[in-house]
Formats: structure tokens, sequence, C-alpha cells
């Protein structure tokens, strides 16, 4: 009889025993689904950092890209302006020419074409600079609208990542 009480209670025992384990097995399965549902968020969070990455990078090579075509058409206007330059020299020196020519009209007549062939080589010289700046000013401008856009967009992404 005691050996049959003793053994009933081994058995309550062991029974409490055993839902305390089960308990803690539900407690562990639960915080597994936890954990998984971290570790998902956490990857869903760095693939989003990587495209964001990609994103910026992409828009760095564009903005290289635009750099470069920027520095060809300000040198392409560099050499446009040098050509006008020197086509006005030409047409100094070809004006001195001519003027020599007309040695036999007065010197009022001779002063007067000079003075409009100088307007008329100035007009076009400033009308080639103001194209000139104004095509470099619009590039410029461009560039730093885009550069302020990586800017902000490398600092969202460096706030993210940390």
């Amino acid at each position: 009889n005691a050996k049959t009480k003793r053994q009933a209670k081994s058995i309550q025992d062991l029974d409490g025993y055993a839902k305390q384990q089960e308990k803690c097995l539900e407690a562990n399965a639960a915080e597994i689904l936890r954990l998984q549902a971290v570790i998902a968020a956490g990857r869903a969070s760095q693939l989003e950092l990587e495209d964001e990455r990609e994103r910026h990078t992409a828009s760095e090579k564009a903005a290289a890209e635009k750099l470069k075509m920027a520095q060809a058409c300000w040198e392409s206007d560099r050499k446009d302006l040098i050509a006008s330059h020197e086509l006005l020299m030409k047409k100094s020196k070809d004006g001195h020419a001519a003027l020599m020519k007309f040695e036999q009209q007065s010197f009022e007549e001779r002063l007067a074409a000079l003075k409009k062939q100088h307007a008329d080589a100035d007009k076009e010289m400033e009308q080639r600079h103001t194209e000139a700046i104004k095509a470099c000013e619009e590039v410029i401008a461009t560039l730093r609208a885009e550069l302020a856009t990586s800017k902000d967009t490398l600092g969202a992404t460096q706030g993210r990542l940390s």
C-alpha cells in the first residue's frame, strides 16, 4: 500500500513535470516563431537597403556620365570660342588689309568702316560668349540639383544603415 502511494505520488510528480515541460516547449515554440519573424524582417530590411544602395550607385553613375557630358560640352564651347576668336583676329587682319586698299578714301569714311567692322565682330563674339555661358550655367544647375538629390539619398541610406 505504501508502495502504491509512492508510485501514485511519483506518477503525479512526473505528470506535473511533463505539464511543466509542455509549457516550456510552448513558450520556446512561441519564442522561435517570434525570432523567425524578426529574422525575416531583418532580411527584408537588408534587401531594401541593398536595393537602395544599387539605386544610389546607379544615380551616382548617371551623375558621373552627365558630368562627363557637361565637360565635353564645355570643351566644345571652349573650342568654339577659340575658333571665334581666331576668326575675329582674321577678320581684323582682313579689315586692316581692306583699309589699306581704300587709302584713297577719306579718313572719316575709313574710320566709319573700321568701326562698323569692329562693332559687328564684337556683337558676334558677345553672342557666342553669351550662348556658351548660358549652356554652361544650365549644365551646372542640373548637376547641382542631381548632386543635392544624390546627397539626400546617400544621407537617407546612411541613416538606415546606422
